[in-house]
């Protein structure tokens, strides 16, 4: 019997994987490959945000028991040493042997930068503690976020502004948005006094002009007051801001004084935004409006031809401050006002700074204490007197010296005349409001060397006088 078997085409079937089909398998074990990349690399990376609020909490355990003891959270630079170790007389406590760092790996796309950053209040009360996640975790969305002695996320993210911690952002500030060093500037610091938050640094604003005693350069006011020195005002831009800088240096070079370590000093005018010949005016206020008797229009960006301007008593003064900051009021008759609520809560009675004893100790207390040097005092002038008398000191710091954290340098002065004086001496800051007429001045207040007021002077400085400008929040 013939039997006959179909054929087999032996070149067809043992023929491998065409091209196309090699392709494709190629493709899908390329994605697969992705895929389980992608996962590895996302658990890796929800395992580093798990890490990083582990190890904020961590930090915030170890904030709450140095508080407990030592009555304050600790300083930037006690955290910057990297352990949180207190040695006393009685021994040494550890509250955290090695602060936990955050893992160097950036995560996502919100996340700029890897590390967290503590930043403290002035008076220890609090603290907030930034860090920043890749992806969402149980909640917390990603991107930056604050701690603070409350709970792990104080209100989503770390701009919040808290008066102590927070920096402001602003021309010619001189510290870095930590609020730390004078490397890159920029920021001003903020300081908690009472239930006012003010600048912790003198206003930097504008641009340096050169001081001087002649026309066209210089503008005398009033040569009939001072034939032989005159009223000079050199800040008669009707638009950019101007400053002087002590001895005109910018830059304060071996201790001679300028803008980056003093701040700018500001003619009135200037400081509250109204054209130079406003210093020179009397003006009497009602309430609602500071009316001028020589320019009795209403200032406005517009029009430069007035100098009536709303009342600062009833309507903040922005001047030259930040926005939602304004030139601190004052009054004629010694009610409520900006510099006299700060005055008395710090002399902690209720006080005249136009009389003795001057709201003695306040003054000591708003001054930046002698010897305690930072990268940004380099005055070298603070209290360095106790107050056991009001003319003369002792050239001893006492407890008061510098404890509101004002830190009040003593700038000095640039005269009327266009004299610079009494740097390490003196320093003055403006209000926004002026004396009542015949009297063309407007009210100011001085922290003086080895004397524990703060001082509220009648016939101060002429309004064209350069002096300092401290800002507080609306």
């Amino acid at each position: 019997m013939n039997i006959k078997y179909p054929q087999i085409n032996n070149k067809s079937a043992l023929a491998g994987f065409t091209l196309i089909e090699m392709l494709l398998v190629i493709a899908i074990i390329g994605i697969l490959a992705t895929v389980a990349t992608l996962a590895v690399s996302s658990a890796r990376a929800k395992a580093r945000d798990t890490q990083r609020v582990d190890a904020i909490k961590t930090i915030q355990t170890a904030l709450m028991s140095f508080k407990i003891d030592q009555g304050r959270y600790p300083t930037a630079e006690e955290f910057a040493s990297g352990a949180l170790i207190v040695t006393s007389t009685s021994g040494t406590t550890t509250y955290l042997a090695k602060i936990p760092s955050a893992p160097t790996v950036i995560d996502g796309t919100a996340c700029v930068g890897s590390t967290f950053n503590y930043m403290p209040a002035t008076d220890g009360r609090t603290y907030l503690l930034g860090y920043c996640l890749g992806s969402e975790l149980n909640n917390l969305t990603a991107g930056w976020h604050c701690a603070n002695p409350d709970g792990i996320d104080y209100s989503g993210v770390c701009s919040n502004f808290v008066c102590g911690v927070s920096t402001v952002e602003y021309d010619g500030g001189p510290y870095d948005y930590n609020g730390l060093t004078t490397t890159t500037g920029g920021y001003y610091r903020t300081v908690q006094i009472g239930n006012q938050c003010w600048l912790r640094d003198n206003l930097n604003v504008g641009a340096m002009i050169q001081n001087g005693n002649s026309e066209p350069q210089c503008l005398d006011l009033y040569t009939d007051y001072d034939p032989f020195g005159g009223v000079w005002s050199c800040q008669t831009s009707t638009s950019a801001i101007e400053k002087y800088c002590y001895n005109n240096n910018e830059v304060n070079i071996n201790n001679t004084g300028g803008c980056s370590t003093d701040g700018g000093l500001y003619e009135w005018a200037q400081a509250m935004r109204l054209p130079y010949y406003c210093n020179w005016t009397h003006y009497t206020c009602d309430g609602s409006t500071c009316n001028s008797a020589e320019y009795p229009f209403l200032y406005s960006e517009g029009d430069h031809s007035g100098c009536s301007f709303p009342d600062p008593v009833a309507t903040k003064r922005r001047g030259i401050c930040p926005s939602g900051w304004h030139i601190p009021n004052d009054s004629d008759y010694r009610v409520s006002s900006d510099w006299v609520i700060l005055e008395q809560q710090l002399a902690n009675y209720s006080c005249d700074s136009g009389n003795q004893p001057f709201c003695s100790p306040a003054g000591h207390k708003l001054k930046k204490r002698y010897g305690l040097v930072d990268d940004n005092n380099v005055t070298g002038y603070g209290c360095q007197a106790n107050y056991g008398s009001e003319y003369f000191g002792d050239d001893s710091d006492d407890a008061d010296c510098g404890s509101s954290n004002f830190d009040g340098l003593l700038t000095g002065v640039r005269y009327h005349n266009s004299l610079f004086a009494y740097r390490g001496i003196i320093s003055y800051f403006w209000s926004s409001t002026t004396y009542s007429a015949p009297t063309p001045f407007a009210w100011q207040r001085y922290l003086y060397f080895g004397y524990p007021g703060i001082y509220r002077p009648f016939g101060g400085l002429w309004n064209t006088s350069g002096v300092s400008v401290r800002c507080i929040k609306d």
